[in-house]
This record gives C-alpha cells, sequence and structure tokens, in this order.
C-alpha cells in the first residue's frame, strides 16, 4: 500500500537499504548528505558513500487536481560510493575500476543489484513511500588523482510529500 511520505523517510530507507546489502559499509561510512562530492572523506576507510536528494520539480498538473493533497515531487536520488584505496599505477585505473572487492564497477552493481527496483518503505515496512521504485537514470566515474576513485548513481524518484506531517530529523 502508497502512502504521502516525506523526504528524510525515504532517504533514510535507501541509506539502510544499502547498509543492508553492501557489507563493507557500515552507519559511520554510509551518509545522508545534500552535496554528495562535499562530504568528509575519512582516510581511514577503504570504502563511503554518500545518499543525496537532487534538485526535483513538483508535477503541477497533480497539483491542480489534488491540490495540498496532490503535491508530488519528481526528483532523485544520488547515491555516490567512493573506493579509497589507490593500487594501480600512475595514469592507469584498472585496480579501481575491475578490483573484485574494491573496484568501482563492482560497486555499481551492488548498488544497482539494491537499489534498481527498490520501493522505499516505512520502518514498518507497511507501506512503500514513493509513486513508483527507485530507477536507474545516469551514471558517473570520477577520481582525485591517486587519492580515490567513485561511481555516482542517479535514481529517478517520484513521491507525495505528505504536508501535514512534521518535517523530522535525520540522526
Amino acid at each position: 500500500m502508497y502512502s504521502d511520505s516525506t523526504f528524510d523517510a525515504i532517504l533514510s530507507s535507501v541509506r539502510d537499504k544499502l547498509l543492508r546489502s553492501i557489507d563493507e559499509l557500515a552507519p559511520e561510512t554510509c551518509v545522508i548528505t545534500i552535496n554528495p562530492d562535499a562530504a568528509a572523506l575519512p582516510v581511514s576507510q577503504e570504502l563511503y558513500c554518500t545518499v543525496s536528494p537532487t534538485s526535483g520539480s513538483f508535477d503541477e498538473p497533480l497539483f491542480d487536481g489534488g491540490g495540498r493533497e496532490q503535491t508530488t515531487l519528481e526528483g532523485g536520488i544520488v547515491v555516490k560510493c567512493f573506493s579509497m584505496l589507490q593500487l594501480d599505477q600512475p595514469n592507469q585505473d584498472s585496480v579501481m575500476l575491475i578490483d573484485r572487492s574494491r573496484g568501482v564497477l563492482r560497486k555499481l552493481h551492488e548498488i544497482l543489484a539494491a537499489l534498481a527496483g527498490y520501493m522505499p518503505a516505512s520502518e514498518d515496512s507497511q507501506k512503500t513511500l514513493t509513486r513508483n521504485p527507485l530507477i536507474p537514470a545516469t551514471y558517473a566515474f570520477s577520481h582525485d588523482g591517486r587519492r580515490w576513485g567513485a561511481v555516482e548513481v542517479v535514481f529517478r524518484l517520484s513521491f507525495d510529500w505528505d504536508l501535514s506531517a512534521s518535517p523530522g530529523a535525520i540522526v
């Protein structure tokens, strides 16, 4: 059953799903942040992941038909996974890309396996929080010289914002 929701509940559900799905992640290495690139990267960790909202829009025709009860957000969620160990020679990225445990291609697979088609649900798992499952939209690779390599995946998100609920706080 679908219910109106709040953005914080959806972000928390996505983070929790990643923590359950990717063994190397822990609460201190999988964080919710506004800017996936601005999070402080811990140098002592091999893997670090951020969950961030994208900018979006509101579906005007749905709002026109349903008013406050139909405040439908069309946006996305960015999941960015950083691999912190650089084992490649200068100007090469083969280990960073294809290593079986730390390679960013492996992390892309794990993120997609965890979240493609995932329906974020309330903590009691009785109600889904989004109109549709998370749909992979884009991905990109990046690196910072010899410090880290990363993969970033954007998932499309559509949900009806519950304006009667208090905004809540992520702890």
